[in-house]
């Protein structure tokens, strides 16, 4: 399972890519890739290919239809032409540099013909990242003269985490993760939320606790990462001392790292590890994003922000998912949860449902729910057997121990709502008319959550 990154394509001898680069969205993973392409022998692509993302997707719901292949097919050219060539050139019409390495309609068209075909082979898992990581890792070393090629989207952190990726001895090649505290995250989502031309922004919309609720989720997946044998950077340390940090990063990647090198690449990085500025966000803000995302951070090894307001949030009795739900309604694989109990309170009952199509989930299998706390630790399981709609009970404890304590009296809990099967509508239609045009990536719904 572990060896993605190096493992060759099954009849040729293509290496895959040498390094990946993954985090929080606005955490600062595109500094920590373009300082890479200082390096006179490595290149980056920072233009966020999304290709691991789309494996985790297609392969969580293989097999796919022969009826559904073209449909993904064409998914996979439309991600292709939006993070290959529209959003390299929006940026440009924002001010950013020339990429060093572009692709043209041509291109993607070759590109998505090849990919498809590794869908085709019903490859699961990280076999298919795999094969889709080759073919990228093969054009950027043709097109960059690179000896070592490398891609950052910082959703490959989610990806790679729902497809289980570990580090494992045959697999040299690292994963790095980049991380930064939520605040100055909050901030540069609100800011390309301002941006009335900027049309890539849609995934950071929502309230505070939704905004705070992406920043946990994907956060968490980085600590799952972390105790799988990733590399974690975290801004503020990078920012700090750029120096230290990209020494052990070239090191970790097997290349040289003269003083001249490691300060080529330092000289990227702009000193920001000082700015924990809370400016431009309320007291009340403040307090929810701190009390949201504390969990998350304490898995991340960040220390208490002495300027935090977690003790100050105070917050109604409910339960919801702030982030990984659908507007409709349709949870992915893993959503964020926030359980807010009242004292006397002794627990939480969660209904889920859930649908499957019988080619995901064949009659004797099981489709278990489970919360997890940000930890790790289990609080609630509960399974069905078989692809029919079903419901599912989850009864978590409210332990004042654990749970953050509001000023208003009240109990806080954030975890993740856990399932262990998802589907694509668009690769598993259910009547005959062929291929949904569905793309999301489901597992069930929260119906209702009661206190006890």
């Amino acid at each position: 399972m572990g060896a993605i990154w190096h493992a060759s394509w099954p009849g040729t001898n293509l290496a895959a890519l040498d390094f990946v680069v993954g985090g929080i969205p606005r955490g600062g993973t595109t500094a920590f890739a373009d300082a890479f392409n200082r390096h006179p022998d490595i290149y980056c692509h920072a233009s966020e290919s999304h290709l691991v993302e789309f494996a985790a997707q297609m392969s969580g719901s293989l097999p796919i239809p022969a009826a559904a292949l073209p449909a993904v097919r064409a998914e996979l050219r439309r991600c292709l032409q939006i993070s290959l060539i529209d959003l390299v050139e929006f940026n440009l019409q924002m001010g950013s540099p020339e990429p060093p390495l572009r692709f043209g309609e041509a291109d993607l068209d070759l590109l998505a013909d090849e990919m498809a075909s590794a869908f085709n082979r019903r490859s699961q898992g990280l076999v298919c990242a795999d094969r889709l990581s080759a073919i990228l890792a093969r054009e950027l070393r043709q097109r960059s003269g690179k000896p070592l090629v490398g891609e950052k989207t910082p959703t490959n952190a989610l990806a790679l985490d729902q497809l289980g990726w570990q580090r494992t001895p045959p697999n040299a090649a690292p994963v790095f993760v980049v991380v930064r505290r939520p605040f100055a995250v909050i901030r540069s989502m609100r800011a390309r939320l301002d941006n009335p031309v900027d049309i890539f922004a849609t995934e950071y919309r929502g309230s505070t606790a939704e905004q705070a609720g992406y920043y946990a989720r994907h956060a968490l997946a980085c600590a799952r990462l972390l105790r799988a044998g990733a590399r974690l950077f975290r801004y503020e340390d990078l920012s700090g001392n750029p120096h230290l940090a990209f020494r052990h990063a070239l090191q970790l990647i097997g290349v040289a790292a003269t003083d001249r090198i490691v300060h080529e690449l330092a000289h990227t990085i702009q000193y920001r590890g000082r700015d924990t500025s809370r400016s431009g966000f309320a007291a009340d803000e403040q307090a929810l994003i701190d009390a949201i995302t504390q969990p998350a951070l304490d898995q991340l090894g960040y220390s208490r922000d002495p300027a935090s307001q977690a003790d100050r949030v105070a917050l109604d009795c409910a339960g919801r998912v702030i982030a990984g739900q659908h507007p409709d309604g349709w949870l992915e694989q893993r959503s964020v949860l926030m359980l807010v109990a009242k004292p006397h309170h002794q627990r939480a009952l969660l209904q889920v449902w859930h649908r499957f199509p019988a080619a995901i989930v064949g009659a004797h299998s099981q489709v278990s729910w489970s919360v997890q706390a940000a930890d790790g630790r289990t609080l609630a399981t509960g399974s069905a057997a078989g692809s029919e709609p079903a419901t599912i009970d989850l009864a978590v404890a409210v332990d004042p121990a654990t749970w953050h304590h509001c000023a208003n009296g009240n109990l806080l809990l954030v975890a993740e709502l856990c399932c262990s099967h998802s589907q694509v509508p668009m690769a598993h239609p259910d009547g005959p008319g062929g291929a949904s045009a569905d793309v999301r990536t489901l597992s069930g719904q929260l119906r209702q959550v009661d206190f006890a």
